[in-house]
């Protein structure tokens, strides 16, 4: 296509399909594209181009397929604007005690269906290769290889499939509590990001709730969302009118023109302070356009008396950016201040913290239950982050000590800090892979490359608990590994927001059968939690317990 003059940034071409999706920079260069692909031949035949229909699948792009009723026929009309509580809070019409009981529903059918069936394939699936593997040894008849023997599957999944069985063991038996609601329903958020678009005209800024026809985000006011907290409303409006005064547009995701693309507030009731982060892009923007637009919003700021801090991020990527990536303080403290279970946390512009302080703490709570350490306990605090979790433990649990282990040296200095604030002293955090870490740790020993100081488990401890808190897409395989590998721990305490995707996959790792790789003993869970974080809405977080199943089988 490029040697031909079609001006692409990128193909896309299917396996064994006759077609293919080219992906241009803008309007103007995909419609030079559409005439030039048009006019060409491709093995003696005319190659045919058009725009893609997001609302229609490929398939019935290129053969014509006719629209459904509900379908508009004219490609050039916009779709009918959502409700933007019907994308943000989809449960709002539902009464609270109604969603607990939906989501524990949903919950029973599908984390724990998913996970019991997950890991009896796993099981079944080696148990096969083990018979594959050992088919061609002469035993006598009747007699099963050891190997295969001791491959057999858990007493847990067994009896959670046994539906006949009259006794339920509580060790043998995966059950779910009952889900522990959000001490606050509406209101609850500490963080939004809001995209910055336009409605009829007029600056917005808002939730995206879909697209138009032609690719461009669909913005809508947030005016009308319960999870919102009325502060942050108020504060999008006057951004608005910020806006309006603008001779700069909002970013037009499709065409990729405009500058003003996001606005992150962060809010902390506790202190009432607040922190913005304005996203721009500059590509296009000469700085004696934009120059007086970035002093013309530091005094506006400066005008209103209280923000506590205002950031200004230029990014001119395609997507989102990444925690990590540059901003600039504009105006006041470089982080704000969050309280919670009555320690103070360091808020910087990129770092997670979870977005329902209140129900956080009903969170932690529960991790910190499920963890039950006492004066023998040592916990690891896996992926640590800023340290959250770690220090809530170090300071309401009995444990001797917590170790964090963070692969993020920015967050790792965060949680350090955030530990010295709060006087915890038997918290100690190290930057470094957890693979690593814990092989470090396993030789009763780790050298840091900042301080050589050493973080040693101490001879007294006699059960380590791991804590892992992961993002959606859960945690990596090679940390995942490292964890069943390690004979040190022998409990585990899983938080995941995703407990029907990538919870489910890492515990059937964690719980499936040994092999070459996953030389430790299984772990069986032994108690879930769901905890409601997200009123109004389908999501829930889950806590896990896992201990190490040492009935079951061993390495071959």
């Amino acid at each position: 296509f490029i040697a031909s003059g079609v001006n692409v940034t990128a193909v896309k071409k299917p396996p064994k399909k006759a077609w293919a999706i080219l992906t241009f920079l803008d309007v103007e260069s995909r419609d030079a594209g559409l005439e030039k692909v048009n006019a060409m031949t491709f093995k003696d035949m005319k190659m045919k181009a058009f725009v893609h229909d997001p609302d229609r699948n490929v398939k019935a792009n290129i053969t014509g397929q006719k629209r459904s009723a509900h379908e508009s026929v004219d490609a050039s009309s916009q779709r009918e604007p959502k409700d933007v509580r019907d994308v943000t809070t989809p449960l709002h019409m539902m009464d609270y005690s109604a969603q607990l009981e939906m989501k524990q529903k949903s919950m029973e059918e599908s984390f724990l269906e998913k996970t019991c069936v997950g890991v009896r394939k796993s099981y079944q699936r080696r148990i096969k290769e083990l018979k594959r593997q050992c088919s061609h040894l002469d035993l006598p008849d009747g007699q099963i290889h050891p190997s295969i023997a001791r491959a057999k599957m858990p007493d847990w999944i067994q009896h959670q499939f046994n539906k006949k069985s009259v006794v339920k063991e509580e060790k043998t038996t995966l059950a779910l509590d009952q889900i522990r609601p959000s001490p606050v329903e509406v209101e609850y958020r500490n963080r939004c990001d809001f995209t910055i678009g336009e409605v009829n005209g007029k600056a917005c800024v808002g939730f995206c709730v879909g697209r138009e026809k032609e690719g461009s985000v669909t913005v809508a006011s947030v005016e009308n969302c319960s999870n919102v907290p009325q502060i942050m409303k108020d504060l999008a409006v006057d951004f608005e009118t910020f806006l309006e005064a603008s001779p700069l547009r909002p970013y037009d995701h499709y065409k990729r023109t405009g500058v003003w693309r996001n606005l992150t507030i962060r809010w902390s009731a506790c202190r009432s302070q607040l922190m913005l982060v304005v996203v721009c892009t500059t590509e296009g923007c000469t700085p004696q356009v934009f120059e007086p637009e970035k002093a013309r919003l530091l005094e506006t700021i400066r005008a209103r008396g209280d923000i506590a801090s205002l950031y200004l991020q230029i990014y001119d990527g395609i997507s989102a950016p990444a925690p990590d990536d540059p901003v600039e303080l504009l105006l006041g403290a470089p982080h704000i201040t969050e309280e919670l279970m009555g320690l103070q946390f360091q808020i910087a512009p990129g770092a997670f913290f979870q977005t329902n302080t209140r129900a956080a703490e009903v969170l932690y709570r529960t991790v910190i239950e499920l963890a039950d350490a006492d004066a023998a306990t040592t916990i690891l605090d896996i992926c640590s982050g800023t340290g959250t979790i770690g220090i809530a433990c170090a300071h309401e649990s009995l444990a001797t000590k917590v170790i964090g282990i963070e692969m993020n040296n920015a967050a790792t200095e965060c949680a350090r800090t955030n530990a010295a604030a709060n006087g915890i002293s038997n918290a100690t955090f190290i930057c470094e892979r957890a693979e690593l870490a814990l092989g470090d740790l396993l030789n009763q020993t780790r050298a840091s490359q900042t301080d050589k100081s050493t973080v040693v488990i101490s001879p007294e401890t006699k059960s380590v608990v791991a804590i892992v808190d992961p993002p959606r897409s859960g945690l990596h395989r090679a940390c995942v590994t490292a964890i069943r590998n390690c004979p040190l721990i022998n409990k585990l305490v899983y938080v995941s927001c995703n407990p029907t995707g990538s919870l489910v996959a890492d515990l059937v790792v964690f719980c499936g059968p040994m092999s070459k790789t996953l030389t430790g003993p299984p772990f069986r869970p032994t108690r879930a939690i769901p905890v409601d974080l997200f009123p109004s809405t389908s999501h829930c977080e889950m806590v896990v317990a896992l201990e190490r199943d040492v009935t079951g089988d061993v390495a071959v």
